[in-house]
């Protein structure tokens, strides 16, 4: 049987005045590993989950404020609604 890896979840706070727009960093943060991914357009946020090890990468991307924690997020499994 295969481990999964646990992951853990980010909020990312867009840098004010970032030149581009969320989507567009959104898909950055995607290529370095965010996963389940939900934009906050009112907020200037992005939240989702990582694998731990690959969190300092998120901060490195253009536009990125701060990475911060989310204890509140987790990851439904098949079938399971998420509040």
């Amino acid at each position: 049987m295969a481990t999964q890896r646990k992951r853990t979840g980010v909020i990312v706070l867009a840098r004010e005045g970032h030149q581009g727009s969320l989507a567009s960093l959104k898909e950055e943060l995607k290529k370095k590993g965010l996963r389940n991914i939900n934009v906050l357009e009112e907020t200037n946020m992005v939240t989702g989950t990582i694998d731990p090890d690959k969190v300092d990468a998120l901060r490195n991307v253009k536009g990125v404020e701060d990475v911060l924690p989310d204890e509140e997020k987790t990851v439904a499994g098949h079938g399971a609604s998420a509040l």
